[in-house]
């Protein structure tokens, strides 16, 4: 079954694309391999000349105005970003996207869900031994919006200030760390101390102080109203005792009248 396959290497199958399609005549496979961020379409040498030459006699053509049918594409045009301040103390957030996360389609497949892995923060094994901890030990991360509980993870493809958290797996969302509003998002990463809530995880005790609290406002109510119960059940024999204390003396002095009478 199947076709005869003519291609040896990966370079066979890119010089054939290279000769059949227009945007990439002239790219050869080792202009591909040594360009680390990839070859500008229509430009081989990676200078974009051949490109801003093709756009401009495109448009000297066309009275000024570029065919996008025919025009090749813009050549690259630099520019400055400014500086960001940074705290040497925190780590840059990078939120990224995996193949395999939460969605629809990966969830709802058996064979695929379990590739989904848990959320975890990403740091350079340099990093991480800086930090003083190891792979899997649970730490806050908090920037100036929120505060994450996640489990740290070594990746040698993380730079050494950057702390990758990958968008819609289970556990922490890195999300709610996002400063809205800021070209960048700094955190700062610390262990939890057992037993002792610090600074960063001290949201979580705060909600249990609040749960405690919850729980024993509602034994108060209960009692109350349990009390509440028994008064009630109080009053409402009492009532029954008078009634029966008034209809015994009704039938008392119904019985005693006529002897009344015949006295007087």
């Amino acid at each position: 079954g199947g076709i005869e396959w003519d291609f040896s290497s990966s370079e066979d199958i890119w010089e054939e694309i290279a000769e059949i399609v227009p945007r990439f005549k002239g790219i050869s496979s080792e202009a591909v391999r040594n360009a680390a961020d990839g070859v500008l379409v229509g430009d081989a040498d990676g200078t974009g000349s051949q490109a801003a030459n093709s756009s401009q006699a495109t448009e000297a053509n066309t009275g000024g105005v570029a065919d996008p049918q025919t025009a090749g594409p813009a050549a690259s045009v630099p520019f400055d970003i400014p500086p960001i301040p940074h705290d040497r103390y925190a780590f840059r957030l990078v939120v990224n996207r995996t193949l395999y996360d939460n969605g629809t389609l990966v969830s709802h497949c058996p064979s695929l869900a379990p590739l989904a892995e848990a959320a975890a923060a990403r740091l350079n094994p340099a990093a991480v031994r800086e930090l003083g901890i190891s792979d899997g030990e649970i730490v806050t991360v908090a920037s100036a919006a929120s505060t994450i509980t996640i489990p740290v993870k070594s990746d040698a493809r993380v730079p050494e200030e950057v702390v990758v958290i990958p968008h819609n797996h289970s556990g922490a969302d890195p999300r709610d760390l996002i400063v809205s509003g800021s070209t960048v998002t700094e955190v700062r990463i610390s262990t939890i101390a057992e037993g002792k809530p610090t600074d960063s995880n001290l949201g979580t005790a705060q909600a249990g102080d609040r749960k405690v609290e919850m729980e024993s406002r509602q034994e108060e109510l209960e009692s109350k109203e349990e009390e509440s119960n028994r008064a009630s059940e109080g009053v409402g024999l009492a009532s029954k005792e008078s009634r029966e204390t008034v209809e015994r003396g009704e039938q008392n002095g119904e019985t005693n009248h006529p002897a009344t009478e015949e006295t007087a």
